[in-house]
């Protein structure tokens, strides 16, 4: 009706995880990324390493298996943004200027980097958090849309 557009939200983590077997996990981070930046993406890589071996089954200890959890990726994101803020060296500065990164750290400020996993970066694993996420958080989700997603509507003349 406005004719807006709706703001696409979406950070590319330049660090992964995979998981061979049960005792070979493998961290990957974009080395030609400077080192701030690599620095972020290394401790939230580290952080879902954590989470694929031990952390998990202590939050969901009724889960057959592991899966990506609301929980594992709000963890690994709030812990890359802890750096930046803990940083005491002066790397944040060039980390923040990593548009990824600086939109970590803006969310992270908001106090919605639950929301924005939940809306803007699901999978399947995550998707299965949704419904009570959203039965105990629907004012933080609404909360998310309009500080991100949908822009303010223009005064009418």
């Amino acid at each position: 009706m406005n004719h807006a557009a709706l703001t696409p939200v979406h950070i590319n983590a330049a660090g992964s995880v995979t998981q061979n077997d049960d005792q070979h996990i493998n961290i990957t981070v974009d080395g030609s990324k400077p080192s701030g930046v690599m620095s972020v993406w290394i401790i939230y890589s580290m952080t879902r390493a954590t989470w694929s071996t031990s952390e998990f089954k202590k939050h969901f200890p009724a889960e057959p298996q592991y899966r990506h959890s609301l929980a594992e990726e709000a963890a690994a994101l709030q812990s890359a943004a802890s750096m930046i803020s803990a940083d005491k060296r002066g790397k944040s500065k060039e980390a923040t200027a990593d548009p990824d990164v600086a939109l970590l750290r803006k969310l992270s400020e908001a106090k919605m980097i639950e929301p924005y996993v939940l809306l803007s970066a699901p999978d399947q694993g995550i998707a299965a958090d949704y419904a009570a996420y959203r039965d105990l958080h629907r004012d933080q989700l609404e909360k998310y849309l309009s500080l991100f997603i949908v822009p303010p509507t223009p005064d009418k003349p």
